[in-house]
């Protein structure tokens, strides 16, 4: 597939276009680290939008190398977090587009958070995996419902992709039919935003957060989903990974959306 010029230089997103901030926890000179533990994760959109340093070793991720597709990821224990700055808490009070590339441990009924934005620590705009099994949520809004995609596949690792357009709030699954709702709404008064954390402390891993602050279109939704599932080897129905493989194994992959390391 021909990558937009707008969105990506080469293999790596483009700066501007509405690029807020990027978290690649794959990317070890974009990690501080003390030991195998994460202490920030620096932003690679150039807007230098590095979350916090997290200075208590408890709520510190651990770097997990060769985690998937043979990148690192950041394993969370449910009660890590790492604090993004105030500059990116502007994301909530407009039209968004959020990418999340995560899996979580168990299907336990807990909300496990990829990227949330809380107003006196209630969550408002969040994209993470759903208390219900099998469910990931989306939500941008100040006071409206949490939207819920029921096409996880358990604990295998997951892209997921949540967008608002006005008052129109959507969320897909691999690339799959988003679900949608009409809550939307502005948050003018986040004053807290944390990857892996903030509507339900992660127990997973995390490995890649997109930030836009604005709506793609979905032609570049299409294209930043097909760039992180070859990254990460994950399914998506339009993944130049699998044309790797006969057209028996793909049709097998295509029905039961397997992941490479599920091949």
């Amino acid at each position: 597939m021909r990558r937009d010029r707008k969105l990506f230089i080469g293999n790596r997103l483009r700066v501007g276009n509405g690029l807020l901030a990027w978290y690649d926890v794959s990317r070890d000179d974009f990690l501080t680290l003390s030991g195998s533990k994460i202490t920030q994760c620096l932003d690679r959109s150039g807007n230098a939008n590095h979350s916090d340093v997290q200075a208590t070793s408890s709520k510190q991720p651990e770097r997990t190398e060769g985690s998937l597709n043979g990148l690192s990821g950041a394993t969370a224990d449910g009660n890590d977090a790492l604090d993004l700055p105030s500059s990116v808490y502007s994301l909530a009070g407009g039209n968004n587009t959020i990418f999340g590339v995560g899996k979580r441990t168990t299907e336990a009924g807990d909300n496990d958070s990829i990227v949330a934005f809380t107003t006196s620590s209630s969550p408002r705009l969040l994209i993470r995996f759903g208390g219900t099994s099998g469910t990931v949520n989306y939500r941008s809004s100040a006071s409206g419902s949490i939207l819920s995609n029921g096409s996880n596949t358990n604990t295998k690792p997951q892209m997921m992709t949540g967008f608002r357009s006005g008052t129109t709030a959507s969320i897909s699954v691999a690339g799959g039919t988003p679900v949608t709702n009409t809550d939307a709404s502005d948050v003018l008064n986040v004053d807290s935003a944390q990857l892996a954390n903030g509507s339900g402390g992660l127990l997973g891993v995390l490995y890649e957060v997109i930030l836009y602050n604005r709506t793609l279109t979905t032609e570049e939704i299409l294209m930043v989903e097909v760039y992180l599932a070859n990254k990460w080897a994950i399914y998506h129905p339009q993944a130049t990974w699998i044309l790797s493989y006969t057209s028996v194994e793909q049709t097998t992959i295509h029905a039961s959306k397997l992941n490479r390391d599920e091949v």
